[in-house]
């Protein structure tokens, strides 16, 4: 509920022209398509490694996939 609310705290006092979610999670489906429809304003999703949800791609303007070497890539060091 909170990313939720803060999709609409973003777009109703125009704070941003775009809002880009990293996720998989389907229950943000009815907000992403109520922001759209209200600010015309587009929505991304990018699913993280091995997550993919094909219920997004006709209510989100882009989606991205994460690949395994970029994880790898901007990983920290293991302290240990």
């Amino acid at each position: 509920v909170s990313i939720a609310v803060k999709i609409f705290e973003l777009f109703q006092q125009n704070l941003c022209d775009q809002i880009v979610l990293l996720t998989g999670d389907t229950d943000l489906i009815p907000a992403v398509v109520t922001a759209r429809r209200l600010y015309q304003k587009p929505i991304s999703i990018i699913f993280p490694y091995k997550r993919i949800n094909a219920a997004f791609s006709s209510v989100t303007d882009q989606q991205f996939k994460i690949k395994k070497d970029t994880y790898e890539k901007y990983q920290f060091d293991d302290p240990l």
